[in-house]
């Protein structure tokens, strides 16, 4: 049985309410790369039964290949998933921003409007 990526999302939330207060910093952290990480490999693993298959920088090439595809749905995961990815690049390597809860929050919100227009978009595939 393999992982089911979706729990990187519920996970995100279960730490927003969890919270250390002495360390919440690092719970802000925590959520938005685990929000980004669980919507990025359900997307991912999806586009690879499709024969996806990228030799370099998976995240680029993964938004890349979602972004070219005709299919507004599709663009519009590709923006989101973006905007997802920045965040979490600076919540992982830069330590000179601070990360609050609402920037957590956000991302949890977006995490889970991609998870939605995903599967809308699997929907839309077997119909």
């Amino acid at each position: 049985m393999s992982f089911d990526w979706e729990n990187y999302i519920t996970l995100a939330e279960d730490l927003k309410t969890k919270r250390n207060i002495s360390i919440k910093e690092a719970y802000h952290r925590c959520i938005i790369s685990k929000a980004y990480y669980g919507i990025f490999k359900i997307i991912y693993e999806f586009l690879q039964t499709e024969g996806f298959n990228p030799k370099r920088n998976v995240h680029r090439s993964t938004i890349d290949q979602l972004e070219q595809a005709p299919d507004p749905i599709r663009k519009t995961i590709a923006s989101n998933l973006r905007t997802l990815k920045i965040k979490r690049v600076k919540a992982d390597y830069d330590s000179g921003i601070t990360m609050n809860l609402q920037d957590a929050e956000f991302q949890i919100i977006l995490a889970k409007e991609v998870l939605k227009q995903f599967k809308e978009l699997k929907d839309s595939e077997i119909t």
